[in-house]
């Protein structure tokens, strides 16, 4: 049988450092299953979630590791948004990209994120909760009900899925 997820973290380094991020806390990064990418058996999986830390902060790790991935395979990327060209819009169109969640960790961070991913990907914004009608009325048409969920403080888990914290770029 299937499981709904496999969530690559490809490294834990990030250009925020929030507090309440999963990986950050004991309870979540116990979790974790560390593996090489060539060890990973992408079939046992449904979809593919990748991460980091945040992904776009080491560009070619992510573009290796999302050229590892079986091109059937539904991908969901998650990342804070502030690092997202153009140019990686461009690039992300030749993978397999169902959805970028982008985790919004403060009210004014939406402004930096690059308004080319929503005309080309899903785009679900991620924020706390008691944040929502603030992020709502400062952006209403580009953050909206349809397009974003708002999460209590360490909602991290989720059943039926690996978080599998990558080897092979520890050292790079």
């Amino acid at each position: 049988m299937l499981k709904d997820t496999a969530r690559i973290i490809m490294f834990l380094e990030c250009n925020f450092k929030c507090r309440y991020c999963c990986n950050e806390q004991e309870q979540f990064n116990q979790l974790f299953i560390e593996k090489r990418l060539d060890e990973i058996d992408f079939d046992a999986y449904q979809n593919i979630c990748v991460s980091g830390g945040e992904p776009f902060l080491r560009k070619d790790v992510l573009y290796d590791v999302l050229g590892h991935i079986p091109h059937a395979k539904p991908i969901y990327l998650y990342t804070n948004g502030i690092l997202i060209a153009d140019e990686d819009v461009d690039k992300l169109q030749a993978y397999n990209i169902h959805g970028i969640n982008v985790g919004i960790h403060g009210v004014n961070q939406v402004r930096f994120v690059n308004p080319k991913i929503e005309q080309h990907f899903s785009v679900r914004y991620l924020a706390q909760d008691k944040n929502s009608e603030k992020l709502l009325a400062m952006y209403p048409g580009r953050v909206t009900l349809q397009n974003a969920k708002f999460w209590k403080l360490d909602d991290c888990y989720r059943e039926n899925e690996d978080w599998i914290l990558l080897k092979d770029y520890r050292n790079i």
